[in-house]
């Protein structure tokens, strides 16, 4: 865009009492004094420029409340800016500042500073005026500490410095709180401080690519947190109390180094990310399997795996299942503390239905129990299979199951996903329907080339008798000399195909004469 356009725009705007001007992309260097007509103008976007200074007459834009100069060549904040009293926003990432003047502590109705990527080495105490500020970003610059006052800013909801040199949180960052993002990866932290606890409303923790080498139990206490990134640091052990992070859901502590994973991983049920990557991991527990929603992209490559095997692990959680699944039936085959306190029947029509039903409560046993000494009670009302599970610490757990369930499902009435919740126990569902429909196509063919021969052998059979009571019949009504060989007759009838009496039978005559 040329001056003389950029000025034919500035013009429209003014007579149209426009609140909004988009000047991004047009490879400006500095814009024209016409630019203080716009006083109804609300948003401002010079984004993508080549603007090095501002205009004194940008202070005339009382109205503003949001601009954009990303991606320019501006050095420092104008004086002029102190009259932009309704300013809400400031976007400033991508130009070469070094300094923050005093100037921005008359922005008081700034909620948001965005000055990513410059060449800021200190965050001065003016901006510490700034009483409704919510989003402060300062990531890509040379800070090097978090001066303590940043505590004043009790309504900070996103704080990001990350790729700075910053060495320590301070203690007073449990001040933030209403803090629901912190980005603090890539500088030279060592320590994670108790007084994070106090980040109620936290919600992602990122510090990634630091120095950290203690996962503090004070982290039990973010108990919103979703979104925990500790990948890239020196962290040998994963602590108890994580389990305390119920509504985590993506975690990751790759490139450390771990050797361990513990059993209260296995609490944290909305975990659908899990990433361990390049560790020092040789097993993974089975207790694995109690992440219901633990999605396929588990990392888990650059670790000596040793169970369940690289190869296999690899695959995904799908096939880590699978190997569990395995071993557990396994051990469960020959194992005498699983008794089964009575007989159950299926009849013949729920009979693959039961066996599932079976294969569901173990399955259930040994995703729960894994080795431990309970005991296991089924019993059967009607349709009904209920499984009792006592375990040594007095708990009792009841499940249930109806024939009928599992009969509609297996019949292809219903989806697997209508009875089971799990997607393993649906994919193994369906892999064992698909196997079952192939034995039974395979037992109908088998079933008629047998049930065709015996078929025609009963008919041969039926048609043999009717013949030798035709025979008989005949004999009463002949004159008494007549002599009937009802062997022969047989025999010419059938050739050689079946024989009443045996090789001992060959030709004997039976008659009657009338004395």
């Amino acid at each position: 865009m040329n001056q003389e356009e950029l000025l034919r725009l500035i013009d429209q705007a003014a007579e149209d009492r426009r609140e909004k001007l988009d000047l991004s992309h047009n490879k400006l260097t500095e814009l024209p004094e016409e630019i203080g007509k716009l006083k109804n103008l609300k948003t401002l976007d010079l984004s993508h420029n080549q603007i090095r200074d501002l205009p004194d007459v940008i202070s005339n834009l009382k109205n503003l409340t949001s601009l954009d100069l990303d991606s320019n060549q501006i050095s420092e904040i104008p004086d002029a800016f102190s009259k932009l009293e309704n300013l809400e926003v400031l976007i400033l990432n991508n130009n070469q500042i070094s300094k923050i003047s005093d100037v921005i502590a008359e922005l008081k109705s700034l909620e948001s500073l965005i000055l990513n990527n410059n060449y800021i080495k200190e965050i001065p105490n003016a901006i510490f005026e700034l009483k409704n500020i919510r989003d402060f970003h300062f990531s890509g610059n040379k800070i090097s500490k978090i001066p303590d006052v940043i505590a004043e800013l009790n309504n900070l909801i996103s704080l990001d410095l990350t790729d700075n040199q910053i060495s320590r949180i301070s203690s007073d960052i449990a001040e933030f709180k209403n803090l629901a993002t912190l980005y603090l990866g890539s500088n030279q932290i060592s320590e994670i401080p108790d007084a994070i606890s106090k980040l109620e409303n936290l919600e992602v923790l990122i510090l990634n690519n630091n120095q950290i080498s203690l996962i503090p139990d004070a982290i039990s206490e973010l108990k919103k947190l979703r979104d925990l990134d500790l990948s890239y640091n020196q962290i040998s052990l994963i602590p108890d109390a994580i389990s305390e992070l119920k509504k985590l859901t993506e975690l990751d502590l790759s490139y450390n180094q771990i050797s361990l994973i513990p059993d209260a991983i296995s609490e944290l049920k909305k975990l659908t990310e899990l990433d361990l990557s390049y560790n020092q991991v040789r097993e993974i527990p089975e207790i694995i399997m109690q992440l219901e929603n633990l999605e396929d992209d588990i990392g888990i490559e650059g670790n000596p795996l040793i169970n369940p095997p690289y190869e296999i692990a690899e695959k995904g959680i799908d096939a880590i299942h699978i190997y569990f699944l395995n071993q557990q039936l396994s051990r469960y085959k020959d194992d005498d503390t699983l008794k089964i306190e009575r007989s159950i029947e299926f009849p013949p029509e729920y009979w693959t239905a039961g066996n599932s039903i079976l294969s569901y409560f173990s399955s259930i046993l040994n995703a729960k129990y894994p080795d431990q000494n309970i005991k296991v009670r089924i019993q059967q009302e009607g349709l009904l299979l209920r499984m009792i599970i006592d375990t040594p610490e007095g708990q009792t757990e009841t499940i249930e199951k109806t024939f009928n369930d599992y009969l509609m499902v297996i019949s292809r009435q219903l989806p697997p996903e209508s009875l089971l919740t799990d997607p393993f126990e649906v994919m193994a569902l369906k892999h064992k329907l698909d196997i079952a429909e192939l034995e039974l196509r395979q037992a109908k063919e088998l079933f008629a080339i047998v049930s065709d021969k015996d078929r025609q052998r009963i008919n041969s059979l039926e048609m043999q008798v009717s013949q030798l009571f035709s025979l008989i019949g005949q004999s009463f009504q002949k004159d008494h000399h007549t002599t009937v060989n009802i062997t022969q007759e047989l025999s010419n009838q059938h050739g050689k195909g079946d024989n009443f009496g045996g090789d001992n039978v060959n030709q004997d005559k039976i008659g009657r004469d009338k004395r």
